[in-house]
């Protein structure tokens, strides 16, 4: 699965720390690479030290499905690449802290955050899970990041999902490593959380059996991204911006999902 790195122009919603902005939009050219089953990945510019990035990828399972892996950071562990460690609990106002450790590619070290998550859900269908960094001895001093899941009005329930994150690193790291952690991981997030998604909405082979309906021959294979042919439901932009603070942590070298 290929990658296009987009150079963007920065704004100042886009550094950490502050409110969450919009999404960068896709242009017709991004599209295009999206449904031939790319992950297009938008580097954006960011002070020193600071590190942005939105990535980007079409799946062929439905937003239900895509959701209920991209909250379940309880999980992360079983499913997503270089997840050792992955745990959640409970806030006493009802949000979610969840804390992982990912072990990543040299020269990288390992990268160990917890991050307070919440979510909410627009009028067209799309959800978003935000999650900030919460004070503490982590790999990063600074990290938010933004989940969104987007219906795709194709006709097949598809969705596009979209990750983005925003990073200031205890150590500076040259850009040409972190593209390259981006370059090798990105592809593998993806095609990870389509593959559980998948997994968890098909029937097992035991209780089709016991339904009497037939497993498919590939029942248990590993889903890829899909590209599909249609926009986003309903906009004309694919994201439209969150206005609420932004609560949720995230690494920009290699894409980390806490």
């Amino acid at each position: 699965m290929r990658i296009r790195v987009l150079a963007l122009v920065a704004t100042a919603g886009l550094l950490v720390g502050a409110a969450p902005a919009p999404l960068p939009d896709l242009a017709e050219s991004d599209w295009d690479d999206l449904r031939a089953g790319e992950v297009v990945v938008q580097q954006e510019a960011a002070p020193p030290g600071h590190y942005v990035v939105t990535m980007s990828a079409l799946l062929s399972e439905t937003p239900d499905a895509v959701w209920d892996v991209v909250v379940d950071c309880a999980h992360f562990q079983d499913f997503m690449p270089r997840m050792r460690e992955s745990e959640a609990s409970e806030t006493p106002a009802g949000d979610r802290l969840c804390r992982t450790v990912s072990d990543l590619p040299f020269p990288l070290s390992d990268f160990e955050s917890q991050v307070l998550s919440r979510t909410r859900e627009d009028r067209d269908g799309t959800r978003h899970r935000y999650f900030e960094q919460v004070p503490g001895d982590w790999s990063f001093e600074e990290s938010v990041g933004h989940w969104a899941v987007i219906p795709l009005a194709d006709g097949a329930n598809r969705t596009l999902l979209r990750y983005r994150i925003a990073v200031v690193p205890r150590i500076k790291l040259p850009k040409f490593i972190v593209r390259a952690a981006q370059e090798r991981t990105a592809p593998d997030m993806f095609a990870a959380i389509s593959a559980e998604a998948r997994r968890r909405t098909r029937p097992s082979i035991s209780s089709a059996m016991r339904a009497g309906t037939e497993v498919p021959p590939d029942h248990g294979a590993r889903s890829p991204v899909a590209g599909v042919s249609s926009p986003v439901a309903g906009a004309s932009s694919p994201v439209p911006g969150a206005t609420s603070p932004v609560p949720g942590a995230v690494s920009a070298a290699p894409p980390i999902a806490p």
